[in-house]
C-alpha cells in the first residue's frame, strides 16, 4: 500500500509539481524512482540525481519526451499503483475470513501419547471444517487456521506456548491437557482474555474463580466419588488398598476424594501407598499392598506408570483387580502391558464401542485418518473443538469476549463424550462418568 501510494504521488509530481511538500516526508519513495526510470523517463531524455542525504531526487529535464508515449507510460504507472492498492485491500479483507485457534498440548516430555491423540483430534476438526468450506456465521464462512505449540509437559514451556498463542491474536486456545499444565496455562490465558477449554483437566483449580477457562472433561470430586462408589456397589470391596503418584496434584486430590468417598460407604482403607512417576519399580509398596489382602486396589496414576505398576503386580502374582482413574485413558496402556491388565475397570470419558450416533462417526473418521482407535484425551479433544466451533458461529461478532460469553450459552450439545451444558459461571460442563473394563486388550463398556 505504501509504495503503491508513492507510485501515485511520484508521477502526479512529475507533471504538477504539487506534491513536493509531502514527498519531503517520505523519503523512501526514492526507491520508487528507480521503476519509474525504466517505465516512464527515456534514458536520453532525463537525468536523476541522488544527493547524499536522503531527500527527494531532483528531477532535471533536459528534453521534453514525446507527450502520446509519456501519456501511455503514465496511465501504466497509475494502473500498477491502482492494483497494488488494490491487492493489499482483497489481502486484508481475506485474512478477516480466517480464524486462528490454538492448541498447546504436552506433544513431548512425560505424556507424549497424550499430546498426540490431542493433535490428530485437533487437526481431524479443523481439516473436516475447512473441507465444508469453513464455519458459516450470518455475515460470511471463515476458515481455520491451528496454531499448534509443544508445552513438552513443562510449566514454563506451557506459558511461554500460551502467551505466542496470545500475541498470534488467536481467537481461543484448546489445551492443554493435563491438569498441572492446563494450570499454568490458565494463568496466561486468563489476565489476557482469552478463551481456553481444556479436554482432559479434572482438577477443580483449573477452571476455578475463571471467566475465560472452559473444559470438556468431568471433574475430579464426581470422578473420586462414582470410583469409590462402583468399587463397593458393583465390585462388593470392603478393603481397599491405595497405590498413587504424589508428583501430580491431580491424582493426589483423586486418591483423596476416594478414600473419603470409600470409607463414608462403608468400606476400609488398609493402606494407601505412594510412587513418584517414572519410578522404575514399585516392588516394595506392592508387597505392603499384598499383605495387606485388599479386595481391590485402587490405582490413580498416567497410563505409563499405570501400566508398569500393573505388569509388577501380575509379576509377583497378585491377582487383585485395580482401579484406575481417567489418567489410564490411553490406547498406550494396551500397548504396553497388553494381557496383563485384562480384568482391570477405570473411569473414562467415552466408550469407543458406543451405538451412539456421534461417537460411532468419529471412531470411523479417526480410525480410517490415523489407523486406530481413538482414546479418551481424542475424544474430548474433539469435543472442545465441536463446542468452541459452535460458539464461534453463534456469537455476535468474531472476537475473544463475544465467543466467551456464546460459548457460557451452549444447550444440549450432542458430543463424542455425550450431551453437554456448562454448569453456570463454572466452565464445567455436565456430564457423567463411564466405567470401562479392559478385556483382551480393549476397553470395553
Amino acid at each position: 500500500l505504501f509504495f503503491g501510494i508513492c507510485y501515485l504521488f511520484v508521477i502526479w509530481d512529475l507533471y504538477f509539481g504539487v506534491f513536493k511538500q509531502v514527498l519531503k516526508y517520505i523519503p523512501y519513495c526514492n526507491l520508487d524512482l528507480y521503476l519509474i526510470r525504466f517505465l516512464y523517463m527515456p534514458k536520453k531524455s532525463a537525468r536523476i540525481t541522488r544527493p547524499a542525504v536522503r531527500t527527494v531526487p531532483t528531477i532535471v529535464k533536459s528534453t521534453m519526451p514525446n507527450p502520446r508515449k509519456s501519456r501511455m507510460r503514465l496511465l501504466m504507472l497509475l494502473v500498477l499503483g491502482s492494483v497494488l492498492i488494490f491487492l493489499f485491500i482483497w489481502y486484508k479483507a481475506n485474512l478477516q475470513q480466517i480464524i486462528k485457534i490454538g492448541l498447546n498440548v504436552e506433544l513431548s516430555g512425560a505424556i507424549p501419547a497424550v499430546g498426540l491423540s490431542s493433535q490428530r483430534a485437533a487437526r481431524l476438526a479443523v481439516e473436516e471444517v475447512n473441507e465444508e468450506g469453513g464455519l458459516v456465521r450470518p455475515d460470511k464462512q471463515y476458515k481455520i487456521q491451528l496454531i499448534e505449540e509443544d508445552n513438552a509437559a513443562n510449566v514454563e514451556k506451557t506459558k511461554e506456548a500460551t502467551k505466542r498463542i496470545v500475541e498470534d491474536n488467536a481467537i481461543a486456545m484448546i489445551g492443554p491437557n493435563a491438569s498441572k499444565y492446563a494450570i499454568a496455562a490458565a494463568s496466561v490465558a486468563e489476565p489476557a482474555d482469552m478463551l481456553m477449554i481444556s479436554p482432559w483437566s479434572t482438577n477443580v483449580v483449573t477452571t476455578q474463580n475463571k471467566k475465560y477457562i472452559f473444559r470438556a472433561a468431568f471433574i475430579d470430586p464426581f470422578q473420586g466419588k462414582a470410583l469409590a462408589t462402583f468399587a463397593v456397589d458393583t465390585l462388593h470391596a470392603k478393603r481397599a488398598a491405595v497405590l498413587y503418584d504424589e508428583a501430580a496434584d491431580v491424582i493426589v486430590r483423586q486418591k483423596d476424594i476416594f478414600v473419603d468417598t470409600f470409607t463414608s460407604l462403608g468400606g476400609t482403607v488398609v493402606v494407601v501407598k505412594a510412587f513418584k512417576a517414572g519410578d522404575t519399580t514399585m516392588v516394595k509398596q506392592l508387597e505392603e499392598i499384598e499383605s495387606s489382602k485388599p479386595d481391590v486396589i485402587f490405582l490413580p496414576a498416567y497410563y505409563n506408570d499405570a501400566a508398569n505398576a500393573i505388569i509388577e503386580a501380575k509379576g509377583m502374582k497378585i491377582e487383585t483387580p485395580f482401579l484406575g482413574s481417567d489418567g489410564w485413558g490411553s490406547q498406550e496402556i494396551l500397548s504396553s502391558c497388553r494381557e496383563k491388565c485384562n480384568g482391570s475397570y477405570l473411569s473414562a470419558h467415552y466408550a469407543a464401542d458406543s451405538t451412539a450416533p456421534a461417537t460411532r462417526r468419529f471412531v470411523e473418521k479417526y480410525k480410517k485418518a490415523y489407523g486406530e482407535i481413538p482414546d479418551d484425551v481424542a475424544a474430548l479433544t474433539y469435543d472442545a473443538f465441536g463446542l468452541l466451533f459452535k460458539s464461534i458461529q453463534n456469537a455476535k461478532i468474531v472476537d475473544r469476549e463475544a465467543v466467551k460469553n456464546a460459548m457460557t450459552r451452549i444447550t444440549g450439545y450432542e458430543g463424542v463424550t455425550g450431551n453437554m451444558e456448562f454448569i453456570p459461571n463454572s466452565g464445567n460442563p455436565k456430564k457423567g462418568v463411564i466405567i470401562l473394563q479392559i478385556k483382551d486388550g480393549k476397553f470395553t463398556y
